[in-house]
Parts: structure tokens; C-alpha cells; sequence
């Protein structure tokens, strides 16, 4: 009797622990967790497939910071420093693309040389990259707030979106009026917006205890023969059972991208002393050859990435919805005040510098960090000259 008596009280003793633990837990989420768009640390070595992404580097490396931003961590000490913080969707992620190859660290390195940083007046030019596959004008929207004021300020805050307007909008059918759209922290890997429940999985603990685990750890994950998602995908649309051509009224998502695109550059400028809009490319080509439609996959009714389609929207479809996000993004420039710049001006529509509608590769981001670079240095010499910096 006394056994049992011993066993109960200590049972209970266990529970009463367990929730005050969970207690605390839920106390810290709720007041204390932050969002991220990267998992902290998060470190992927990937080996491409040569025969399916022929222009990119065989290996690639993707490295996130404490902050959860693609690049290294943000620099202390005394040193005058201009900083930098790309954001957008995957075109500014390049998660395919090396670490050194990406476009957002080649803006970064080209500043940095000497005859630059004498240009800026600086020590160092510091650049971070939160741009995330999938991410809309919501997202950034939703995460400024709640990441721009970790980052300290910003002399510099870059934004290239438009992309992932244009695949949302495909993927539900282009209807005139738009449906419920995804939650705008959706896509960013930590947020604040879990459901906690008392299912060991949806528990407060369980979220604090992966989190610890993730700092920790900093576990480095290795993907093998990266790129055959693609082969399926463009499999899946040069088969198509139906390729349209037409489209619904774009009224409705011109009018949200813009509106919700002006919100997230008025925010931006709470922390940044300017702000940037890049003006998204696209593999612009009136008539692609037979070898570039092949490479691409973009357009799908559905997800092709994740799930079968046998619908799609046109190549020309396609262009067609850019240009119209393309001149959106210019009226957001002219509403704010934002700059505006073009890099469609110097990236050819080829298989050298896309391998698919939106992405580029690695001679495309070189071309694309060259220019770029060239471009915000400019706009920070005629500003530090006192000379008016129109938008490009």
C-alpha cells in the first residue's frame, strides 16, 4: 500500500512538473519567441544533377546566420559598416546557388572592394539575405515588423518580388476574384502563429525544445542529385493535357500586390535609410527555342512542384502577368519615393542565364550582382555628392 501510495504521489508530482512546464513554455512562446525566415544556423551542402541543371555549379553551399539570414553574422566592433538586407522571394534567395555565387553576396563582394569602400566612405560592406521561396508582398508585410529591428539600421533595404504573385495566382486559376490567399508567415520557417494544442507534437515544449536543438546541434544536411523535382515538373508540362492562353481579370491581384507591396516599403523605411525596389526579371523571350521551353516548369493549375498537373498557362501567359506586375512595381516606386531599378536591362532570356521562367543561374547571378552592385553604389555616391537620385 505505501508502494502504491509512493508511486501515485510521485506520478503526480511528474504531471503537476509537466505543466508548470508547458506553462512557462506557452508564457515564453507567446511573449518571447521570435519568427524567422531561415532556421537558425541552418547549413545544406548540395550536389546538383549536371544533366538537369547544366549551368549551375556541381556543389553548392547554403549557410544561415543566428538571425536566420542567408550570409554572415552581422558585424560588431566600432568599424563604420554599410549594411545591407536583401528581401524578396527566390529569385533573392538562390537557394540552388552557392554561397559565394548567389547574387545578393556578389553585390556584397563587389562593394567591398577597395576602390568601393572608399567610394562609401567605409570600412566594410556588410549584406544579409531573408529572401525565401514562396514569399508575397503579405509575408514581407508580416515579417518586417517583426525581423527589421533585430537587423540594427540599414543603409540599404532591397526588395525583388513578383514571381510569387504571378505562380499563386496560376495555381488557383486566375479567377477575376481572389480566393483566401496562404497566411502571410506561411512560408517563413519559425514564426509565432502555431496553434500550441496537448498533443505532444503541438505543445509549447515540443516548439521550445526544437528550437534548442536546432541552435545547439546546427545539424549540416546533405542533399544528393538535387534538381530531379525539376525533371518531373517540366515533364509534367511539356505533356500538358491543356496549355491555356487566356486569363482571368489580373484587377484584383494588380490592385492587392500593390497596395500590400506600398505597405511593406513604408515599413521598410522605419528602418532603412533607403529603400530599393528591383524590378523582377523573367525569362522575357518573345518565341524560347524548343531547348528553352523544355526548362521550363513555372505556370502550373495546381502545384508542380508538389503535386501532378496536367494544366498549364503559357509562356506568353506568363510574360504577360510579369510585365504587369513589372509596371506595378514601378507605380509603388513612384508612390513612395522608393528607388527603382531594372536588371532585365543587361540579363539575357537564355539557358546561359535562366534555367527555368524566374531563376537565374550562376553566370546570370554573376551578371545580375555586377550590375546591381554598380547600380546602388551610384545611388549612394550621387547621394553622398548631394546630387538628386531619380529612380532608374
Amino acid at each position: 500500500m505505501m508502494i502504491a501510495m509512493l508511486i501515485g504521489a510521485a506520478l503526480l508530482a511528474l504531471l503537476v512538473l509537466a505543466l508548470l512546464t508547458e506553462g512557462a513554455c506557452r508564457l515564453w512562446y507567446r511573449f518571447f519567441a521570435r519568427a524567422y525566415v531561415a532556421l537558425p544556423y541552418y547549413h545544406v551542402e548540395m550536389d546538383m544533377d549536371p544533366e538537369i541543371l547544366p549551368n549551375l555549379t556541381r556543389h553548392a553551399r547554403f549557410q544561415a546566420n543566428s538571425l536566420g539570414a542567408r550570409g554572415d553574422e552581422p558585424p560588431t566592433g566600432s568599424g563604420k559598416t554599410f549594411r545591407i538586407l536583401t528581401c524578396g522571394g527566390s529569385g533573392v534567395e538562390c537557394f540552388a546557388l552557392d554561397q559565394s555565387e548567389n547574387w545578393p553576396s556578389l553585390v556584397e563582394q563587389f562593394l567591398n572592394r577597395p576602390e568601393n569602400l572608399a567610394g562609401l566612405g567605409v570600412e566594410r560592406v556588410y549584406l544579409a539575405n531573408i529572401g525565401k521561396s514562396g514569399f508575397t508582398t503579405d509575408a514581407l508585410c508580416y515579417a518586417f515588423p517583426r525581423l527589421l529591428p533585430r537587423f540594427g539600421p540599414l543603409d540599404v533595404l532591397t526588395i525583388m518580388i513578383g514571381a510569387s504573385a504571378v505562380n499563386y495566382w496560376t495555381k488557383v486559376g486566375t479567377p477575376s476574384e481572389l480566393p483566401e490567399p496562404d497566411p502571410p508567415w506561411f512560408d517563413l520557417e519559425w514564426h509565432t502563429e502555431h496553434r500550441l494544442g496537448w498533443k505532444p507534437k503541438r505543445t509549447a515544449l515540443a516548439h521550445v525544445v526544437r528550437r534548442l536543438r536546432q541552435r545547439i546541434s546546427k545539424p549540416t544536411v546533405v542533399r544528393k542529385g538535387v534538381g530531379k523535382q525539376f525533371r518531373k515538373s517540366r515533364e509534367m508540362r511539356k505533356n500538358a493535357r491543356e496549355m491555356r492562353d487566356t486569363f482571368g481579370s489580373p484587377a484584383q491581384l494588380l490592385e492587392h500586390f500593390e497596395a500590400s507591396l506600398s505597405r511593406a516599403v513604408e515599413e521598410a523605411l522605419r528602418y532603412a535609410r533607403r529603400v530599393v525596389l528591383i524590378r523582377q526579371p523573367w525569362f522575357d523571350k518573345p518565341d524560347p527555342t524548343p531547348e528553352e521551353e523544355a526548362m521550363f516548369w513555372h505556370g502550373s493549375v495546381g502545384d508542380a512542384s508538389m503535386e501532378f498537373c496536367d494544366v498549364f498557362y503559357s509562356h506568353r501567359v506568363l510574360c504577360t502577368l510579369m510585365q504587369l506586375i513589372d509596371e506595378a512595381t514601378v507605380r509603388v516606386g513612384e508612390k513612395t519615393g522608393a528607388d527603382v531599378l531594372k536588371p532585365a536591362d543587361v540579363l539575357e532570356a537564355s539557358a546561359r542565364t535562366y534555367y527555368d521562367h524566374f531563376h537565374v543561374t550562376t553566370e546570370g547571378a554573376r551578371v545580375l550582382g555586377d550590375y546591381l552592385g554598380r547600380l546602388l553604389l551610384e545611388l549612394e555616391t550621387r547621394a553622398r555628392r548631394g546630387t538628386a537620385t531619380a529612380a532608374t
